[in-house]
């Protein structure tokens, strides 16, 4: 799950640890032993996206300086620019909505899946995946259809 946001094995390894480090050292977290799966995956997904838009912070940061021409070397890829404008409107999503597009599309869980880990009706999944959807082909797209 992890890993479809990092795109690192090992970033994705150490935000999954953090999950279960704060699972295990707050234990009053989850009150059911059925919601450790979704509290896990909310917990992972939140801290994902927390490692990309630190990361990418960074590298602004970086990218801003006065670099020597060629220094930087080609990183202008439109593949890459687009993935990250991808990542950047899906973190911008609201947090119910997003969790329904990363698990069902980036993870490839099946809708009933989603609800099992949600804890939510197959049509408001259904609902929150179309709206997640048709906010990002808008966003992708600048607002213009």
């Amino acid at each position: 799950m992890a890993f479809g946001v990092v795109r690192h094995p090992q970033v994705a390894e150490d935000v999954c640890q953090d999950a279960i480090v704060k699972l295990i050292a707050s234990p009053g977290q989850v009150h059911k032993p059925e919601q450790v799966r979704a509290w896990l995956v909310t917990t992972i997904t939140n801290g994902a996206f927390e490692h990309r838009r630190r990361k990418k912070a960074e590298s602004a940061a970086i990218q801003s300086r006065d670099w020597p021409n060629g220094a930087m070397g080609s990183a202008g890829s439109s593949d890459f620019l687009l993935h990250e404008k991808l990542l950047k409107c899906v973190a911008e999503l609201e947090p119910g909505i997003r969790e329904v597009v990363v698990l069902r599309t980036m993870q490839g869980l099946s809708g009933k899946e989603v609800q099992d880990v949600l804890g939510l009706s197959l049509s408001e999944v259904s609902r929150r995946l179309q709206g997640g959807l048709e906010r990002l082909r808008r966003a992708m797209n600048d607002g213009q259809e």
